[in-house]
């Protein structure tokens, strides 16, 4: 009898495992799908992070994001062409709001966004000006870094 529980509470943690798959739950995980879902962005998908930090778990979702993302010579064109790029520094204000958000989750200056060596864009939610979205991009290498202050 005990062995039948058993079987039968493993039989409903693996469907409940398989349901909450199928719901969408675990392609949260995907940093694609949530620039998506967040930015309304399609951005190439990569399973190489090189650089991952955060203020933490929020229950409204708000805080800060910096991503360093690799991407192979395809999607780097794709990500050149679906953008607006701009090339020097970010305006004063911006700049120094980024670099108050990288200080305040601790990121080193040697992982930080090369402000006037990499093309740039900027982007503010429609429906909330105080969440930014920032994002460099480092031709040389392939490599996304992106911003994201969420208030």
């Amino acid at each position: 009898m005990k062995r039948l529980k058993l079987c039968l509470l493993a039989l409903i943690i693996c469907f409940g495992l398989c349901s909450c798959e199928g719901i969408g739950f675990t392609s949260i995980r995907r940093y694609a799908d949530c620039m998506n879902r967040n930015w309304h962005l399609n951005l190439p998908e990569t399973d190489v992070e090189i650089y991952v930090k955060n203020s933490g778990a929020s229950f409204t979702g708000d805080g800060i994001r910096y991503h360093i993302l690799q991407y192979d010579e395809e999607s780097a064109d794709i990500i050149l062409k679906s953008f607006d790029w701009e090339a020097g520094e970010l305006n004063s204000e911006l700049a120094d709001k980024m670099e108050e958000w990288l200080d305040s989750i601790d990121v080193p200056l040697e992982d930080r966004p090369k402000q006037n060596e990499w093309k740039h864009t900027t982007l503010l939610r429609k429906e909330c000006n105080s969440d930014h979205l920032i994002m460099f991009f480092d031709e040389d290498t392939n490599q996304l870094y992106v911003v994201e202050y969420f208030l």
